[in-house]
């Protein structure tokens, strides 16, 4: 993928490497990326998550009463075992 968006972070003492994308615009176009290339793990729950809590803070309906809604929502995000919810 070479988007040219975002930095890679090396993680000390391990192969892997952290992807960081800060940016609200680096953002969309990642989202953009992923629905045109659609995930096939079980990540593709927790992507769809994601947006709906991004849209939910984009719209700020995380404040007052939205809150504990997105709490809820967040926590469902990546779980130990995804096929559990």
């Amino acid at each position: 993928m070479y988007l040219k968006i975002g930095r890679r972070d090396p993680i000390s003492h391990v192969i892997n490497l952290k992807w960081t994308v800060g940016k609200n615009k680096e953002i969309d176009m990642l989202i953009n990326y992923i629905n045109k290339f659609p995930l096939k793990t079980k990540k593709s729950l927790s992507f769809q998550l994601f947006c709906e809590a991004r849209r939910r803070v984009l719209l700020r309906d995380h404040y007052g009463d939205g809150y504990l809604e997105m709490k809820d929502l967040c926590s469902l995000i990546n779980p130990k075992n995804i096929f559990d919810i």
